[in-house]
């Protein structure tokens, strides 16, 4: 077997690890503009980076807030803080959104359009404005990862850009800043986190390596779901879910998902309340393993016996209720009438799947039977 793994990404995990930002940013210069999430400015976050820019000679030359699921607006309103502020360093502390909208302006902040690049790669000729990654949540992985996943409200279409270029210089993952995460958040991004180690362990592109890596992260998370109690406030358990999170997306960008996370993709906004990504995952994951499972053969036996139960189906039930997750489209808010616009808002790869061939009809179907 033939196989290749590159991860320019400098990681440093551990507690205490967003201590050494200021080293980090010295590598490029001295400014920086910070990008966050709303949740910073109330947990000291953003003070904290500002204290360690200053004991390096560095200094914040501006702050952009970010919400969940970012758009192509809010992508370029960071483009244009980086047009005015010209700084030497992007700095991303927050969730897979903040990473992902900040990850998206590093890389263009020099193109007319954000919207024309929504479901793309890059050119190779594109140069990114250097960026450090900072996550305060433990489920996308977006801080290792050359994706990110951004809505394009003019074409009602949410898909990944994609590139080398979106790799950040360096993750500083520091378990410690999980702690204040709510326990709600906790579980959608654990389930997240668990969905890249469980689908990069069987693509079709999957490699000893990223193998290796599954089974690790998965150990992980079996041993953590089998505690009376997950806590955060609890070191090790902070460390165990940085890691599964570090583990799946460093898989991620090695082998890539499969079918579930181009379902949920195109899963259309609800008016009335907030679908997260990993609720949308949760609810249609049912249906695919029920797909997918006979293309799996002995695959599963190694995760099989991790989780200690007789089907694939039974892990993914066990895991959704250690979580308190969905397990149906309509328990998300979702209807028949929805379908159609899901099928025909299905992007990117469908190849990586185990199941021989994704089709339109298998598509319908899984939605079909996820309500």
């Amino acid at each position: 077997m033939n196989y290749a793994f590159h991860l320019p990404t400098k990681i440093e995990f551990g507690s205490g690890s967003i201590k050494k930002l200021g080293k980090h940013v010295l590598e490029y210069g001295h400014s920086a503009v910070l990008v966050t999430g709303q949740s910073a400015l109330s947990n000291g976050h953003v003070e904290l980076v500002q204290q360690l820019l200053e004991l390096e000679s560095g200094r914040l030359e501006g702050h952009i807030l970010v919400s969940a699921d970012p758009d192509c607006t809010q992508v370029a309103n960071i483009v244009a803080a980086i047009k005015s502020a010209k700084p030497d360093v992007i700095i991303a502390l927050g969730g897979g959104s903040v990473i992902d909208a900040a990850k998206a302006a590093a890389a263009l902040h020099q193109q007319p359009s954000v919207n024309d690049w929504v479901g793309k790669t890059l050119l190779e000729s594109m140069r990114s404005i250097p960026l450090i990654a900072i996550p305060t949540t433990a489920g996308t992985g977006s801080e290792v990862t050359k994706g990110a996943i951004i809505y394009d409200e003019v074409r009602h279409f949410k898909s990944g850009i994609r590139g080398e270029q979106l790799y950040p210089k360096a993750a500083l993952i520091d378990p410690d800043l999980i702690i204040t995460m709510p326990q709600r958040v906790m579980q959608e991004t654990l389930f997240d986190a668990f969905t890249h180690l469980f689908e990069t362990y069987m693509t079709r592109r999957s490699t000893p390596l990223a193998k290796s890596l599954s089974l690790s992260g998965l150990t992980l998370l079996a041993d953590l779901l089998k505690q009376p109690e997950l806590s955060l406030s609890n070191p090790a358990h902070r460390d165990a879910v940085m890691q599964i999170a570090l583990f799946g997306g460093i898989n991620i960008g090695a082998v890539g998902s499969c079918l579930p996370h181009r379902l949920q993709q195109a899963m259309p906004p609800i008016s009335s309340h907030k679908v997260s990504h990993g609720c949308g995952l949760s609810s249609v994951y049912r249906a695919w393993i029920e797909e997918v499972t006979p293309y799996v053969g002995e695959l599963k036996t190694p995760i099989l016996k991790l989780f200690e139960r007789n089907s694939l189906a039974d892990i993914i039930a066990f895991v959704q209720a250690k979580l308190d997750m969905p397990t149906s489209l309509s328990a998300v808010g979702y209807s028949e009438q929805h379908i159609a616009q899901m099928c025909r808002a299905i992007s990117g790869d469908l190849s990586n799947d185990p199941i021989e061939s994704v089709t339109e009809p298998l598509i319908e179907r899984i939605y079909n039977n996820a309500l």
